[in-house]
């Protein structure tokens, strides 16, 4: 886990960036006194906010302003998926009662094949003679073919005999590359004729049964039905304040994108079940929006004369269609969704659709904080090892502390000194004021830099129980300009320079 403690790092923990042969002996009366320079750097506003976040993108925008975003998981979903319903009643054994079979591609409003081209699967069918002739039976597919030709079938079972005679083997029809397109009334048939042999005399079968199995399509078209496809369910942390204890964050323009990626040639809507936002005071808010009023939002598809186009889309949530701002822009922690999607979500069978082997479904949640707001006492508190084996003869020592600050953020901090047994003493007899906010203009960003100076005094026990410390506790509190009281901007080159230099005895 990256730290969000960079500024006050560079100034701590000396032991990494110091080489004690550059100690400069000062002249005195008492004990020997070294000066020598602690440190000396530059913290940029890329560094200290991805010092924050590991996960977030950072996006520095054309008016400088800088944002911070999150994506959540990609939701894909295929052909396979939105055809699931369809091809589980497709593939039921179908029962062929007449001779002139209507074949059952349309279910009561629920499924309506209009035509479709198979990419693969298998027919296989299976009959009875029942009769005391030879019987030879051709069964043909008027609307099933390949190459302009109908599917057409003939068989010759012989006498039953008293037992009926099945058809054996069971024949299979591989279906790769033909065609399903209905008659002028929208129907599809099978046709049968039995003829008895030698008479002629045209006769039925027994126990006449069809069956398609793995069936796959690399075109289908039709009314295809109203089915709830599951989104699954994600949550988006809010990485840039993982390490919050307290206080107030405002984000002043929070928005969240709903990116969608749609090749399904049919009407479908968002179902959003979830959109809460987690905050830190323990509260779970529910995003609300007029753009929600038929329960989700429509998606745009490609029509029929669109096949294999991709359509995108790019829906925005932000304060001026949605109560985003309230949810998100004040002490965000998490964002928890569950958006599924509904084809054809009102049922209107006269809207024809279509699917192809290629189609696909893609939909991505991100949410935006611009680094424009408010922060007021925003606590941190975090962890770190030290080693101060090289300063074990220091009797007492004295830290200058130099800050030029071009950020609208400034610090108050405590640091506490621990070892393996727990906390032994502090840094400062108090929370202490380190890095001052630079003002803001009238736009809210950086107008000039702040300086401050500060001398941090160690001796005695507090200077032996750091020299006896094996890590430090960092509790600081952030705020922005004013206290946290006018919203602020920040800008990719804005600094902080310290430079730190110590002097022992």
């Amino acid at each position: 886990m990256k730290k969000c403690i960079p500024l006050l790092l560079l100034v701590l923990v000396w032991d990494a960036c110091t080489d004690l042969s550059e100690l400069e002996r000062i002249q005195s009366d008492g004990a020997p006194e070294y000066a020598f320079a602690l440190f000396h750097g530059e913290v940029s506003i890329r560094q200290f906010l991805e010092s924050f976040d590991d996960t977030g993108l950072l996006i520095i925008e054309p008016d400088g302003t800088l944002t911070i975003r999150y994506r959540g998981n990609t939701i894909y979903r295929t052909t396979k998926d939105a055809l699931a319903p369809a091809l589980a009643l497709l593939q039921l054994p179908i029962p062929v009662t007449d001779t002139l079979f209507e074949l059952p591609f349309r279910y009561d409003d629920i499924l309506e094949v209009d035509s479709a081209r198979f990419k693969g699967g298998t027919l296989t069918y299976f009959f009875n003679n029942a009769h005391p002739d030879t019987v030879v039976v051709t069964v043909t597919f008027p609307q099933l073919q390949k190459d302009g030709q109908p599917l057409v079938l003939t068989h010759s079972l012989p006498p039953a005999n008293g037992t009926p005679v099945p058809l054996f083997p069971t024949p299979q029809v591989d279906l790769s590359g033909y065609t399903l397109a209905p008659d002028a009334d929208g129907k599809m048939w099978l046709r049968y004729e039995a003829r008895r042999q030698p008479s002629m005399m045209s006769d039925t079968l027994s126990d006449f049964y069809l069956l398609m199995q793995n069936v796959a399509f690399s075109y289908i078209q039709g009314y295809l039905g109203n089915y709830l496809y599951d989104g699954a369910r994600d949550t988006i942390e809010i990485e840039f304040l993982e390490n919050w204890r307290r206080g107030e964050v405002y984000f002043a323009d929070p928005r969240v994108y709903l990116y969608v990626e749609n090749s399904f040639g049919l009407p479908t809507r968002s179902v959003v079940n979830v959109f809460d936002v987690y905050t830190l005071d323990g509260q779970v808010l529910q995003l609300t929006s007029p753009l929600f009023q038929n329960g989700g939002l429509d998606f745009v598809y490609p029509s029929l004369d669109e096949v294999g186009q991709v359509k995108t889309q790019t829906i925005v949530l932000d304060k001026s269609n949605s109560n985003i701002a309230e949810i998100l822009g004040a002490n965000p922690l998490a964002v928890d969704y569950d958006i599924d999607a509904l084809t054809n979500p009102d049922t209107i069978t006269a809207i024809r659709g279509f699917l192809t082997d290629s189609s696909y479904y893609r939909f991505q949640v991100e949410v935006e904080l611009p680094v424009y707001g408010q922060a007021r006492q925003f606590e941190v508190l975090d962890t770190f090892p030290i080693d101060m084996g090289s300063f074990a003869q220091v009797q007492q020592a004295t830290i200058k502390l130099w800050v030029q600050n071009e950020l609208p953020i400034g610090v108050e901090a405590q640091v506490y000194v621990a070892d393996a047994q727990g906390i032994t003493d502090s840094l400062f007899d108090a929370p202490t004021f380190l890095i001052p906010a630079a003002a803001v203009n009238s736009n809210g960003f950086p107008d000039g830099a702040r300086t401050e100076t500060l001398y941090i005094d160690l001796l005695g026990n507090r200077l032996q129980h750091l020299l006896a410390s094996t890590h430090l506790i960092l509790k600081a509190t952030f705020s922005t300009t004013q206290d946290g009281q006018v919203p602020v901007r920040m800008e990719f080159d804005n600094k902080v320079e310290i430079r730190a230099g110590i002097k022992v005895q």
